[in-house]
């Protein structure tokens, strides 16, 4: 089964990043056809800053936001832009469940709730898992965002003991019934 790793949330961050790359660069050409001038100019060279510094961001913090996964019987592989796949085997796993975050506004409980499943080798702080966006990715730790079809899956592939620990994460956020 392969996936998107990210929720609507992330491909939102995908898109508007590449956005910020291209725009800048259109319209810089629209302005220079229009009239050269020093003015055009100096507005072109701010357009190029723009794009060179957003791609570098996106070369920095590309993993979080385009990263897709394979997963299998026995393991997630997992592939994101500049670096090489990795792998977290489902039996080397020591903490699997699942998490979420607020995207609020102004630091309160306003927001909508976005979910995400974690496979990790290590144990997951139990403040963590409610402000899962604040979990890094690595080669130790994954997260998915969450829907109902790789939680089925996973379910179905998991260890029988890693399997109730994330039907219990489920059955506490009312994912499940």
């Amino acid at each position: 089964m392969k996936r998107y790793a990210g929720d609507y949330m992330t491909a939102y961050v995908g898109f508007t990043s590449i956005l910020f790359i291209i725009g800048p660069v259109i319209f810089m050409i629209v302005v220079l056809t229009a009239q050269v001038s020093v003015a055009t100019i100096c507005l072109s060279g701010f357009c190029i800053c723009c794009s060179v510094m957003w791609g570098m961001i996106l070369v920095k913090y590309g993993a979080y936001v385009f990263s897709w996964c394979e997963l299998s019987e026995n393991e997630v592989i997992i592939k994101t832009w500049f670096k090489k796949p990795y792998i977290i085997r489902y039996d080397q796993c020591s903490d699997i469940g699942i998490g979420f975050y607020i995207h609020g506004v102004m630091n309160s409980s306003l927001g909508s709730k976005h979910y995400y499943i974690y496979l990790s080798y290590g144990r997951i702080d139990e403040s963590l898992k409610s402000r899962i966006n604040h979990l890094v990715s690595s080669k130790t730790c994954l997260k998915i965002g969450y829907n109902r079809k790789t939680y089925e899956y996973l379910l179905q592939h998991l260890p029988k003991s890693k399997a109730i620990s994330l039907k219990a994460d489920a059955k506490k956020l009312s994912l499940v019934k």
